[in-house]
């Protein structure tokens, strides 16, 4: 069955099903100070006490694997890179109760930081956090007592116990000092400790940092220290601000004004909105002294402006008290051009129970993506089970069973709680004892949101037959009788209508399912997805009509023309083709699919039928900012004698394909 997946501004066609990826801007980005975009290079994220992303930049996923223990995955090896964070409260809302927070590289990979997050005593505790990773560019150090790990600095004196100087290249004395406890490799910090900068003591090339245990003594421990200066156009607004006990702004970049609205309380207004940004904050010394009285420092949203941001520090037992600080501000992006969208395209095979019981079957790719750590941004899933009822009672599975038991492994295998964009159906199948399966396409909502039309939004004429084409948005199969124990992940299926058009299996005579997203963390990346069962010229053709598909992509183009700006990518065809390897090549070569190029399909057979695989839009004929290629590819499950693992291990009687789709020049 030819389901497709259609990235259209990047579009992703899923044959089989089909799904888009659409258009990268929803208008001209504005110019913040610095003279760059607000979407340029930057690897952040600010996220709540449970591990949900409130924002972010660069970021993969994030997983909350227990009480006060994170890791955040980035779209790059971080491990060469420094990791400063701070408590504070991703909103405008109150600052969380006094706490600590301490990083290190990952543990599950070198794309990873991992994140503690501790109670003023020590213990391992929820709480909000902002981090951010500083990897090229700019001064930078990361430390332990023996002496300098990695960064750009040029030497490292420990005068003492928790007592140090870290030598930069240039001047520094007029920057502002981040400066974060945290294991130097991907270790952990068994000891709390609290970090403090001041300028250099040996002079204005270095910055001074004393480490102290959580009753005010000097103790050593390892650290993170980051030092901004001024606006780099090439990575966005990053303002920064020093100020003093009394609320007196000594120095910064890009800040117009700071105040102390109390004991403890303070309020930095810097010149362009920073409500979208991440806040990290060190107690410092605004000259080159010494931090006498240890504390905390924790950020939040101002709830007077959305230039603001409000800061409080605190003792270690968590009173407020006047302290003075280092206010860092980023709102840089990762660049367009090192953006790219992860697919996994899977014909499910229902509840056949050929290659095992399709509950095991499921389980192996929860289990991949866990081994692995493989988090693809979008799963296109073809021949997924709705349900199926017995003529003599009883259902096995269950409303969404299927769908929602894939779910919850993935989120015990990887901590991210994927969302249904939808789960569209044709007819029951079997008869007395109807099944109802069709495609599913689940996407990680740390990546991607859902802006699918409402209702009635779009509609799209048919030049194919006489019968018309009207997608229904946000149409699913209805999740009323699902498993009780998970029957609350049903308002994670984004469907908005439940009625009795949820199914799409044919292009010429059933509605379509239609689902659009963009990428959380930019404004110009949009995805559509157009769901499609067999795609025939009429209920009776003997086999998939790739013309009909190919000028569906073109129709829905029209229908849903690219946001200003254009597309990011040109469409992509993702899914079952329901053909042979060869004859794809022909239709890439001179056929319907000479629009197109091969992006991952399986190296063969050329006869073997059934092929799972994805093709991407050749930008002369679909214009767009980047063509698009298929990087890091892999055939799933791999190992074994055949291509796709051995019998006992095979997710389906098909191929998966996971590919990153990434700009090319």
């Amino acid at each position: 069955m030819v389901r497709a997946l259609w990235v259209g501004a990047l579009a992703v066609l899923v044959a089989g099903a089909a799904v888009v990826v659409a258009p990268p801007a929803v208008g001209a980005p504005a110019q913040l100070p610095g003279g760059s975009p607000a979407a340029q290079s930057g690897l952040w994220v600010v996220a709540r006490a449970d591990g949900s992303v409130v924002r972010s930049s660069g970021l993969t996923w994030l997983n909350r694997s227990s009480t006060g223990v994170y890791e955040a995955r980035f779209g790059r090896d971080v491990s060469g890179c420094v990791f400063t964070a701070s408590v504070g409260d991703p909103g405008k809302g109150t600052v969380p109760p006094a706490g600590l927070v301490f990083t290190a590289g990952g543990h599950q990979s070198r794309a990873g930081v991992y994140v503690e997050t501790k109670n003023s005593g020590g213990g391992l505790t929820d709480l909000p956090f902002q981090l951010t990773v500083d990897c090229a560019g700019g001064d930078r150090a990361v430390a332990e007592p023996g002496g300098l790990v990695r960064g750009s600095a040029t030497s490292f004196t420990r005068f003492g116990v928790g007592r140090y100087e870290v030598v930069f290249r240039h001047d520094v004395s007029a920057c502002a000092y981040r400066v974060t406890v945290g294991d130097p490799g991907a270790g952990l910090v068994y000891h709390p400790a609290l970090a403090f900068a001041a300028g250099g003591h040996l002079g204005p090339y270095g910055v001074y940092v004393e480490t102290k245990n959580l009753g005010g003594g000097l103790m050593d421990a390892p650290f993170h220290l980051a030092v901004h200066c001024a606006q780099d156009p090439r990575t966005g607004y990053r303002g920064s601000a020093v100020v003093d006990a009394a609320g007196g702004l000594v120095r910064g970049d890009g800040v117009r004004s700071a105040a102390r609205t109390g004991t403890g309380r303070y309020e930095v207004r810097f010149s362009a909105a920073v409500e979208s940004c991440a806040r990290v904050a060190s107690i410092a010394d605004p000259g080159n002294g010494l931090v006498y009285a240890p504390g905390l420092v924790f950020t939040a949203g101002s709830s007077l402006s959305t230039t603001g941001v409000r800061v409080e520090t605190r003792t270690p037992d968590g009173t407020l008290s006047d302290r003075p600080f280092h206010l860092h501000v980023d709102c840089g992006k990762r660049a367009l051009s090192d953006e790219n969208i992860s697919v996994l395209s899977l014909n499910l095979q229902g509840t056949d129970s050929s290659f095992g019981p399709w509950r095991d079957r499921h389980g192996r790719l929860a289990a991949w993506m866990g081994a692995t750590q493989t988090v693809p941004d979008l799963l296109v899933l073809q021949e997924t089970p709705a349900s199926k009822c017995w003529f003599l009672g009883g259902c096995d599975p269950k409303d969404y069973e299927a769908v929602f038991g894939l779910m919850a492994r993935i989120e015990s295998a990887t901590g991210v709680r994927y969302r249904a964009a939808l789960l569209s159906t044709g007819p029951s199948v079997e008869g007395w004892n109807p099944l109802y399966q069709g495609r599913a396409v689940l996407y990680n909502p740390q990546r991607l949101r859902n802006i699918s039309p409402v209702p009635g939004t779009l509609a799209i004429g048919s030049p194919y037959d006489s019968l018309s084409l009207t997608p229904a948005l946000r149409a699913s199969y209805p999740c009323t009788n699902p498993p009780a124990h998970w029957a609350a992940y049903c308002a994670r299926v984004d469907s908005t209508t439940r009625d009795t058009k949820y199914w799409g299996p044919h292009w010429a005579i059933r509605p379509a399912a239609f689902a659009r997203f963009a990428l959380v963390e930019r404004w110009p990346l949009a995805v559509h997805s157009v769901d499609v069962w067999d795609v025939h010229a009429s209920s009776t053709a003997p086999g998939p009509d790739y013309a009909l598909l190919a000028q569906a992509v073109d129709q829905l183009e029209l229908a849903v023309p690219p946001a200003p700006g254009g597309r990011l990518f040109p469409p992509v065809l993702a899914g079952d083709f329901n053909a042979a390897r060869g004859d794809i090549d022909n239709e890439v070569a001179t056929g319907t699919f000479a629009k197109y190029e091969i992006a991952a399909f399986p190296p063969g057979p050329p006869a073997s039928d059934d092929v799972v695989g994805i093709l991407v839009g050749e930008q002369r004929f679909f214009p767009a900012r980047f063509a698009a290629a298929g990087t890091h590819t892999n055939f799933l499950p791999s190992g074994g004698p055949g291509l796709c693992g051995d019998l006992p291990s095979r997710w389906s009687d098909h191929c998966a394909v996971y590919t990153e789709l990434a700009p090319t020049p």
